[in-house]
């Protein structure tokens, strides 16, 4: 932290921080498991997307499939 963000932070301060966020972000998760079961979820987009995706980290590839073709990637990029 102190070479890539030129900030002075104790290991002991940054783990309290990491722990804090973890538990803000497990909370968050679990109201939306909660709203999900209960089908309060509502849609996050405004129209409904078209044809499939996967996001996946895979070192920074990306494959894409041609609307209408057969398997594998037809439109690389």
């Amino acid at each position: 932290m102190r070479e890539s963000a030129e900030l002075q932070i104790s290991p002991t301060h940054l783990q309290r921080l990491s722990d804090r966020i973890g538990a803000e972000w497990v909370e968050v998760r679990d109201e939306d498991i909660e709203k999900f079961r209960r089908a309060e979820q509502g849609c996050m987009y405004k129209e409904r997307p078209s044809g499939t995706t996967a996001v996946m980290h895979d070192v920074g590839r990306w494959q894409a499939r041609a609307e209408g073709s057969n398997r594998g990637v037809s439109e690389p990029s």
